[in-house]
């Protein structure tokens, strides 16, 4: 078992909320979170918005 904080993965948590999760859960959350930033990175934004991304308005 792994204790993950809800916080790092969810954005509406707006604490550390700490529960434990098999190790495999916490592998497919881990592979996720490095899978979206690498998708902001390749599309050269973040999941937030922000001013640098393809859409953003000049």
């Amino acid at each position: 078992m792994t204790t993950i904080n809800l916080k790092d993965f969810y954005p509406w948590y707006m604490t550390d909320e700490y529960i434990e999760v098999s190790d495999e859960v916490a592998a497919e959350l881990r592979a996720s979170k490095l899978y979206e930033a690498a998708c902001s990175a390749a599309a050269g934004c973040c999941s937030w918005g922000g001013s640098s991304g393809p859409l953003a308005l000049r």
